[in-house]
């Protein structure tokens, strides 16, 4: 049986790699903020994290802890075009 390839999130991704070659290495919030600021249907932060790991165009460049709001630490991914 042949793949199929998805093209549910097709819009997002070319938005998202438009941002990133305009704008450099980006965070996973940085991204999400981006994209629900400028699309009308939004993306949630699992939809996002499954896109940018499962799409050849983008690559993991490093990994960044963040403070919260409530002072907690988490770490985020930072994300790049494949050049």
């Amino acid at each position: 049986m042949a793949k199929v390839k998805q093209m549910k999130y097709k819009r997002i991704k070319a938005k998202i790699i438009k941002f990133l070659e305009e704008n450099g290495e980006k965070t996973t919030m940085e991204i999400y903020t981006f994209v629900n600021d400028n699309d009308k249907n939004g993306i949630t932060t699992a939809a996002l994290s499954n896109v940018l790991a499962k799409t050849p165009d983008f690559v993991k460049v490093n990994k960044l802890r963040v403070a919260s709001a409530t002072l907690s630490t988490y770490e985020t991914m930072v994300w790049s075009v494949k050049k």
